[in-house]
């Protein structure tokens, strides 16, 4: 795995785009496009279809190992971005939906548990002998993440089940109580 590189996989994806679906990566809109400059950076694959002046679009963000909180923030601020440029290039485009695709070898918890709040798609891809293959990522919050959580918090003198900064913020966030900005 240390010769895999991001942009390995960026590779194997964009010039396999029709093969994606049969990968178990069914994302992707009519038109795809990667490296794509904006204000917070520079967007690995970007997909979209306009239907009826409605923009249907995904933001992918690709880690070639570990998804953190860095690559959550990282999606929402192309979102912030997408948003603004929408708005003030295309003004006959009327409504936008953006979904944020997040792509790695493994995932922090905390990144899994925020995700079904902030809408997120997680997608962890494996590489071997027989190619690539993508798995939708299911969302790590049952009974035993926080049964664990409990846990780890009743051996350190509390029985409160504590979430930490970062969660409590992207939760705030997913579901408009707060801002990013």
């Amino acid at each position: 795995m240390n010769n895999f590189l991001e942009k390995t996989l960026e590779d194997i994806i964009m010039s396999n785009l029709d093969k994606m679906p049969s990968k178990g990566l069914d994302i992707f809109y009519e038109n795809t496009v990667n490296q794509i400059s904006f204000w917070n950076g520079i967007l690995d694959i970007f997909t979209w279809e306009e239907v009826d002046d409605v923009l249907f679009c995904r933001i992918i963000e690709l880690k070639k190992d570990f998804v953190d909180e860095d690559a959550f923030w990282q999606v929402f601020n192309y979102k912030l971005d997408l948003f603004v440029f929408i708005h003030e290039k295309h003004k006959h485009i009327k409504d936008i939906k953006i979904e944020l695709v997040l792509i790695g070898h493994s995932f922090k918890e905390n990144v899994c548990f925020i995700s079904s709040y902030a809408g997120l798609k997680l997608y962890k891809y494996a590489y071997g002998i027989d190619g690539i293959v993508f798995m939708e990522q299911d969302l790590l919050i049952d009974d035993d993440f926080i049964n664990k959580k409990y846990q780890e918090n009743l051996s350190n003198g509390s029985s409160v089940l504590k979430i930490n900064s970062f969660t409590e913020n992207a939760i705030e966030i997913a579901r408009g109580k707060n801002s990013i900005v």
